[in-house]
C-alpha cells in the first residue's frame, strides 16, 4: 500500500516538474489521469490482502515434525491436520491445499503423524527420551498441566503472535502459569472450535408450543437467558400418554449428561471456578464467591426438575435415554459444533442457539469448549529449531484462520448441516464466544466434575458445603503445580 501511494505521488510530482520546466511532453488528460489512479488503487487493493507478514524464507527442505491424536479415541473433537490428497470433501481439500501451500512457500516438509491417545505419561516419557522425535505435540487439554515439568514455554518462540485471533488467545491464556505459557490453541487444529458449545433444538416442537416470540431474535438481541431456557423447556414437558408418570413415552425439556449440561450452564453464566493470583498461579476462589454461589443455586432450582432436565442418573457423564432428542422426545439437547454436524441425517427439523446468559444484564455469551487437543512443545526440542518452528506454526495458524475456518463455518456448518438461515447467525455467535476455564479445561477431574457430582447429581443444593469439602484437595493440587513450575524456574 505504501509503495503504491508513493508511486502515485512520484508520478504527479514528475508531471508538475516537466510542465514547470517547459518540457514538450504532453500532459495527461483528466480521463487518463483518473484511469491511471484507478489502476493504482486496484493494485493497492490487491497488495493489501490480509497477510501473515512472514518472510518467504527458503528452509531448504527442513522437516517440521508434528504428532497428535488420530481419530480412534478423540472422536468427540475434530482432529484432522493432514490430507493425503484432494477427494472432493471441502474440509479435507482445504487442509490439503493449506499444507501443500506451506510446503511450497517455505520449501519445507510437514511430517504429521498420530496415535490413539496422548496423555501426561506419553509426554513425560517422550521428554525423558532425549531424542526430540517431534517438534510439536498435541495433548488432551485435561492432561497438559500434569506434564508441566516436561513442557517448554512458548514465550520465546519467534514469529508467533499469541495475541492474534488465529491463536485463540482466550484458550492459550488458560495455560499461562506463573508468567509463562505452556500450551497454545492455535487454529492450525480445528479441535477447539469443533467443541464450542450451544443447544440444538427441535423446531417442530418449539413451533407447536406457540410461545409468542422468535427464539433466534431473542438470541440475536442478547436476551437468550437461563430463565428463557427454563420456560421453553418447562412448556415442552408433557405427559403425552396421560398415565401420570414421566417416562420414555413422554416429552422432556432438555437432554444431556450432568457434566455436559451443568458445566455449560454455569460457565455460560460467567461463573469462574479457578482464578489466578498476581503471580499468575491458580487460586480456588469459588468458595468465597457469593455471586457465583447464588447463580449456581438458581441453576439448581430451575434445572433439577426431572421434566425440565431429564438426567436422574448419578453418573456425571451418562445421558438418560428417556426423552431421546433424535426421536422427538425432548426439545433441547446440549452439544457443540461437531455434534451439530453429526445431526445432519436426523429426520427432525433442527435449530441451534448459543448457551444462555445468566440474565439479560450479562454483557456477552460464553461458549465453553473443552475436551480438545492443544499444542505443546517438549523441553527436549533443541532451541535452534525454534526459529523454523515458529515461522511454520504462525503460517499454519494464520492460513487456517483465513482459508479453512471460513469454509468450515460458511459451508460445512451453515449450508450442509444447519437447517435454516437463522441458525447461521447463531453459529457465528458461538464461534465468537468460545470460552475456557482452568477448572474445566485443565482440572475437570479435580474441580468441575466433583462440583457437579456433589451437588446436581446428588440433588444437594448446599454448594457452600460441597466447595468447602473440595477445597483441601484443590489446594493440594495447586501447591503441587506451583512447586513443579518453580522447581524448573
Amino acid at each position: 500500500m505504501k509503495r503504491t501511494i508513493a508511486s502515485i505521488s512520484a508520478a504527479l510530482m514528475l508531471i508538475s516538474a516537466l510542465a514547470a520546466c517547459g518540457e514538450q511532453a504532453q500532459t495527461p488528460s483528466a480521463a487518463q489521469t483518473t484511469a491511471a489512479q484507478e489502476g493504482e488503487i486496484a493494485e493497492a487493493e490487491v497488495t493489501t490482502e490480509l497477510s501473515d507478514g512472514l518472510p518467504n524464507t527458503d528452509l531448504q527442505g527442513w522437516t517440521f515434525k508434528i504428532h497428535h491424536f488420530d481419530d480412534s479415541w478423540l472422536t468427540w473433537a475434530l482432529t484432522q491436520l493432514e490430507a493425503e490428497e484432494e477427494n472432493g470433501d471441502l474440509l479435507n481439500d482445504a487442509i490439503f491445499r493449506r499444507n501443500r501451500g506451506i510446503e511450497e512457500r517455505f520449501n519445507c516438509k510437514l511430517d504429521i503423524t498420530d496415535q490413539p491417545n496422548i496423555d501426561e505419561s506419553t509426554l513425560q516419557t517422550a521428554a525423558l527420551s532425549g531424542d526430540g522425535a517431534y517438534d510439536l505435540w498435541f495433548a488432551y487439554d485435561l492432561r497438559i498441566v500434569g506434564a508441566i515439568q516436561s513442557l517448554a514455554a512458548w514465550d520465546d518462540i519467534p514469529h508467533i503472535q499469541l495475541d492474534a485471533e488465529w491463536w485463540n488467545p482466550h484458550a492459550s491464556d488458560v495455560f499461562r502459569l506463573g508468567g509463562k505459557l505452556y500450551a497454545a490453541a492455535g487454529n492450525y487444529s480445528l479441535s477447539v472450535l469443533s467443541r464450542a458449545a450451544g443447544y440444538s433444538f427441535n423446531k417442530s416442537i418449539l413451533n407447536d408450543l406457540n410461545l409468542g416470540e422468535d427464539i433466534y431474535q431473542v438470541a440475536s438481541d442478547g436476551n437468550w437467558t437461563l430463565q428463557r431456557l427454563y420456560d421453553y423447556s418447562k412448556a415442552a414437558s408433557s405427559d403425552l400418554n396421560g398415565d401420570g408418570q414421566m417416562d420414555e413415552n413422554d416429552r422432556y425439556g432438555i437432554a444431556g449428561s450432568w457434566k455436559e449440561v451443568m458445566n455449560r450452564m454455569m460457565l455460560g453464566s460467567g461463573i469462574q471456578y479457578i482464578s489466578k493470583d498476581e503471580s499468575g498461579y491458580p487460586v480456588f476462589s469459588l468458595p468465597n464467591d457469593e455471586g457465583a454461589i447464588t447463580k449456581m443455586m438458581h441453576i439448581y432450582d430451575l434445572f433439577t426438575q426431572k421434566e425440565v432436565f431429564n438426567c436422574p442418573k448419578a453418573n456425571v457423564a451418562e445421558t438418560n435415554s428417556i426423552g431421546d432428542f433424535k426421536n422427538g422426545g425432548t426439545l433441547f439437547v446440549v452439544g457443540n459444533l461437531l455434534g451439530l454436524g453429526n445431526m445432519r441425517d436426523y429426520d427432525i427439523d433442527i435449530g441451534f442457539v448459543p448457551c444462555p446468559k445468566y440474565d439479560e444484564s450479562q454483557a456477552e455469551y460464553y461458549a465453553p469448549s473443552f475436551g480438545a487437543e492443544i499444542s505443546v512443545i517438549l523441553k527436549n526440542v533443541p532451541e535452534e529449531r525454534y526459529e523454523n518452528m515458529g515461522l511454520l506454526m504462525e503460517a499454519l495458524a494464520f492460513a487456517t484462520n483465513r482459508d479453512i475456518i471460513p469454509d468450515y463455518k460458511e459451508v460445512l456448518l451453515k449450508t450442509k448441516y444447519a437447517r435454516d438461515n437463522e441458525s447461521e447467525a447463531m453459529i457465528d455467535i458461538v464461534i465468537n464466544s468460545i470460552s475456557f476455564e482452568f477448572g474445566l479445561n485443565a482440572w475437570q477431574e479435580t474441580v468441575a466434575n466433583p462440583l457437579v457430582i456433589g451437588t446436581f447429581c446428588k440433588f444437594n443444593n448446599n454448594f457452600a458445603s460441597q466447595l468447602d469439602k473440595m477445597a483441601p484437595k484443590v489446594q493440594k493440587t495447586i501447591d503441587k503445580l506451583v512447586a513443579n513450575i518453580e522447581a524448573d524456574a
